[in-house]
């Protein structure tokens, strides 16, 4: 007989070995997707509370030229309750203007082009 036959045994390692290829293949797609999905997350949150921190500023805006104590307390109330469902997607108040960056503790949500006054 021709020794290029598989022998049963040989056979059965050489199925092994592809479906251990395909496990491998597979957990590294897995990982890899996992990664993609944080990313995203990641990136989606910002773009929303990028747009969302629009609309608490006007609420602190309006709060500050309200004549009326209760009306005052009014739109305190609901900017207090808006900035606490933005802590709990853990985002928290920065210094807005004037502090120094630390990529340490601070995260930058979007890169933009310096103007030339700042750079």
């Amino acid at each position: 007989r021709s020794g290029l036959r598989c022998r049963p045994l040989d056979r059965r390692l050489q199925v092994a070995r592809r479906a251990e290829d395909t496990m491998g293949e597979l957990f590294t797609k897995y990982y890899r997707l996992q990664e993609v999905n944080r990313q995203l997350e990641g990136d989606t949150k910002i773009a929303i509370v990028g747009e969302l921190l629009e609309v608490l500023d006007d609420l602190e805006r309006t709060q500050m030229q309200l004549n009326d104590p209760s009306s005052q307390d009014a739109v305190r109330v609901v900017a207090e309750k808006f900035q606490g469902k933005l802590q709990t997607l853990g985002f928290s108040r920065m210094q807005a203007v004037g502090g120094i960056f630390n990529p340490e503790v601070h995260e930058a949500a979007a890169r933009k082009p310096a103007d030339a006054e700042f750079a």
